[in-house]
């Protein structure tokens, strides 16, 4: 009797312990089903995260080269800003020579007209002067008639004192021969 009740005691505890097992059991099982779906969430969520990573990484990819090329666009745009400033350089002395020019043209225009009036004066001298040339060669012409008159008359005038010469000489040798005869 005793030790069916120490075996009654001990099924009892037995069903007990496993009643409390059980119950762990299902606790654990509950917390193992919960863990499961954490664990599935989780992995959803780092999927999720890989995703979201590989778009980064792409975007990122895509940033350095973006960043690359207006490097590359940067340094083509600062030696072309070089460029222009070295073009600027140039122009600026021409800008103050092209202000000179132009104060020197309004000089001129100031000027013009007194220019226009010596222009004038100058031409009515040249036409007076012409003038006078064409009568100078006119004077010219007849003083080198005047010339060739005076050679011819001269010529003449020397032909005939050599006729008189001769004239005279032939009417002397006459003479003398008149004077031998008479004194024969």
């Amino acid at each position: 009797v005793e030790n069916n009740t120490l075996l009654k005691n001990n099924v009892e505890k037995l069903k007990l312990e496993l009643e409390t097992r059980q119950s762990e059991s299902s606790m654990l099982q509950t917390r193992i089903s919960t863990v499961e779906e954490n664990c599935s969430f989780l992995e959803g969520q780092v999927q999720a995260l890989e995703r979201d990573n590989n778009e980064k990484t792409q975007i990122i990819t895509a940033a350095e080269q973006h960043a690359k090329d207006m490097d590359k666009e940067l340094a083509t745009l600062r030696k072309e800003n070089a460029a222009l400033h070295s073009e600027q350089l140039k122009i600026e002395p021409l800008e103050h020579e092209l202000e000179e020019l132009k104060s020197n043209i309004a000089s001129l225009k100031e000027e013009k007209p007194a220019l226009q009036s010596k222009l004038d004066k100058a031409e009515e001298e040249n036409s007076q002067l012409s003038s006078r040339l064409s009568e100078l060669v006119k004077s010219h012409t007849l003083l080198e008639e005047c010339v060739q008159n005076k050679d011819r008359v001269v010529s003449t005038l020397q032909q005939e004192l050599e006729s008189i010469k001769k004239n005279s000489t032939l009417n002397a040798n006459h003479a003398k021969e008149r004077e031998d005869e008479a004194v024969k």
